[in-house]
């Protein structure tokens, strides 16, 4: 395989990695599945959204406050240059 078509497949599949994350989240998020939305999140993540921030143990509190809305949202990966 040519090194542009593996950058290409390489590329979607990061991007895929990304849409399974957000589903997983708003699945969780939707049936109020704390460790499927603590999946979609690195151990020590921080997560900030609107004035909460917190870690993954106090994720509970988003549940109440925040809705999400899935869409097709355009997605863009880069890559350090080596």
């Amino acid at each position: 395989m040519d090194a542009d078509r593996q950058a290409r497949l390489d590329r979607l599949l990061d991007l895929q990695d990304i849409v399974d994350c957000l589903t997983r989240f708003s699945r969780g998020m939707d049936r109020f599945d704390r460790e499927l939305v603590l999946s979609a999140f690195h151990p020590d993540a921080v997560i900030a959204a609107g004035d909460f921030v917190g870690g993954r143990s106090a994720q509970q509190q988003l549940r109440h406050r925040w809705r999400h809305r899935p869409q097709r949202d355009l997605l863009s990966v880069r890559r350090p240059q080596s």
